[in-house]
């Protein structure tokens, strides 16, 4: 198997009696024996990111009862309403999904103005484009106002 992260064997009592030795000298893990058990003295690292294996580290961890291992299902499609989706919707950050929310309320406020329906994104528009008609009309009246 291949590791799918880095493993570390901690400092400290291990509650192996001392017949186990053998397993730490193979792996290079510096021990002592302390009140009919192993210490371990000094951190170590026996498995490297993305590295086979053995069958000696393997055994190691399982008697120190270190599970770095984990199992999980990786999801690529999704079926939702009779339509299968692709797995990257489920990867949309906040500020994509505010992008989105943006854009779909100008779609929103388009649409609004052009059927000349008013909503509260629409009504803003419709102000300034009266305001600017008013402006126009008297640039070209010679009509004053404050």
């Amino acid at each position: 198997m291949t590791a799918p992260k880095d493993v570390t064997v901690p400092v400290g009592p291990t509650g192996l009696d001392p017949k186990q030795t053998g397993f730490f000298q193979t792996l290079q893990i510096q021990t002592k024996i302390v009140k009919g058990q192993i210490d371990i003295i000094a951190e170590k690292q026996v498995i490297f990111k993305d590295t086979r294996v053995d069958q000696t580290q393997a055994a190691l961890l399982d008697k120190l009862k270190i599970y770095p291992f984990e199992y999980k299902m990786k999801v690529t499609k999704i079926l939702q309403n009779d339509a299968i989706f692709d797995a990257a919707v489920l990867d949309l950050s906040t500020d994509v999904i505010l992008a989105k929310f943006k854009r779909a309320i100008g779609f929103q406020t388009n649409l609004a103005l052009e059927i000349g329906v008013p909503t509260s994104s629409s009504a803003p528009h419709s102000l300034l484009a009266g305001f600017k008609n008013m402006v126009a009309v008297c640039a070209a009246s010679g009509y004053r106002f404050e």
